[in-house]
């Protein structure tokens, strides 16, 4: 495998930069509850994660802060709800109708969340975190360090497609390929690992919904019981098809 280095690419700029855009977008989703914004804190959160576990595998040891991590697990609660409110209308108004008591329950679950994501925001300290970031860190990192890093992610995905794959383990797999796709400014293979982690994502996808669904389901008045049934039961049926696309890329891929 023929690797890609960046020469000169600074960590600590980068991270300062990647801190900086992760403030402006949580400030953001807090103020306006905005889809987009929202979705913006977390890949900001998502590649300055994947930067600070690619400079822990070089000996660097250094975690996120906690209240940092409450407030992604909070951001994740509203989008997923947001998309999940987005994609059961969009559904069903194929079909000039609307399953109205059930939208607006998960609508009352959205402002819930809101509600706890605002509450989290107040108690993050960025100067704080940004503080913190910053000890010890080394300016840039040896070539050595960006292999280990690399063979480490390609060995991990290997280990685990050789198992039996759950969507555990395509959840585990996706992580670890976005790992690769948000450093990939610095090392890289050539392989197209952010292909393999959208449809990893799109599955993932497919499993979040059909969770929520069997989550609020009973919420529903019985008339639209029987429309969200029906979901379930195509839904269904389109994940097992797209399960098992699925692991034959896996497959292939490695």
């Amino acid at each position: 495998m023929h690797l890609y280095f960046t020469s000169g690419k600074r960590l600590d700029k980068d991270v300062s930069k990647k801190l900086s855009a992760l403030k402006r977008h949580a400030g953001l989703a807090a103020a306006t509850h905005d889809e987009e914004e929202i979705h913006k804190f977390r890949v900001k959160y998502k590649k300055l994660r994947a930067l600070l576990r690619m400079e822990a595998s070089a000996g660097y040891k250094r975690t996120i802060p906690k209240q940092l991590k409450q407030l992604y697990t909070a951001a994740g609660a509203v989008r997923d709800l947001q998309l999940h409110h987005k994609t059961v209308s969009a559904y069903f108004l194929q079909y000039n109708t609307l399953p109205a008591h059930y939208l607006q329950h998960i609508q009352d679950e959205i402002k819930e969340a809101i509600i706890i994501y605002n509450n989290i925001y107040k108690q993050v300290s960025f100067s704080r975190i940004y503080k913190l970031s910053f000890v010890d860190m080394p300016g840039k990192l040896k070539r050595e360090e960006l292999i280990v890093w690399h063979r480490q992610h390609i060995t991990a995905v290997k280990n685990i497609s050789t198992r039996t794959i759950t969507d555990e383990a395509i959840h585990a797999i996706r992580k670890l390929l976005k790992d690769l796709v948000y450093t990939s400014s610095y090392i890289s293979s050539g392989n197209d690992h952010a292909a393999l982690a959208l449809l990893l994502g799109d599955y993932m996808d497919s499993c979040v919904l059909l969770t929520f669904l069997n989550r609020y389901e009973h919420y529903a008045p019985p008339d639209e019981k029987v429309m969200l049934e029906h979901v379930m039961q195509s839904l269904e049926a389109g994940k097992e098809e797209q399960r098992k696309k699925l692991l034959q890329v896996i497959t292939d891929y490695n």
